[in-house]
């Protein structure tokens, strides 16, 4: 079985796990005025699908956060909908994945990171437990990066979540 998680921000990404290993990953595609490029998106979607008959997809299911603009709302609304558009195009199985359902499971035993308002840190968390989870996958956004990409590793606990709970 193949699980595939995807974090659908414009920041976002896609990783897929086979038999405990990262078969691929990308960063959302992008167009140049920020909207998720739908062919693209398409296409990673089908290109997981060619490699077996058991995919499974999970969405992180976002919403709208208090204080964002009009227009941030508005952007990041049409790219989860692009997201959505793209499986449902491609006849993909897919399921919408929490974001506190996934991070209880993956974060476990994990001392919480707190940010400098003394919140707790979801995406420095999910790097560290990506690079726990997976030492030796690559979750730089380009070979040129340094530093992992959030996105990255947000895709890839989506996806080790949805391989645990098979």
């Amino acid at each position: 079985m193949i699980t595939v998680g995807i974090d659908p921000g414009a920041k976002g990404g896609i990783v897929a796990l086979h038999n405990g290993n990262v078969l691929d990953k990308y960063v959302m595609p992008v167009n140049p005025d920020g909207t998720i490029n739908n062919k693209m998106l398409a296409s990673y979607i089908v290109s997981f699908t060619s490699h077996c008959d058991d995919v499974r997809f999970g969405l992180e299911s976002v919403h709208s956060l208090f204080g964002m603009s009009a227009k941030s709302n508005f952007s990041f609304g049409m790219n989860f909908q692009a997201c959505i558009s793209a499986l449902d195009i491609v006849g993909a199985s897919w399921e919408f994945i929490q974001p506190k359902v996934w991070q209880k499971e993956i974060f476990g035993d994990m001392d919480v990171v707190l940010n400098k308002k003394g919140k707790k840190d979801t995406k420095t968390m999910s790097i560290k437990r990506a690079q726990e989870l997976y030492p030796d996958a690559d979750l730089t956004p380009t070979e040129r990066a340094k530093k992992p990409s959030d996105g990255i590793c947000d895709a890839l606990c989506i996806a080790e979540y949805l391989r645990r709970i098979k």
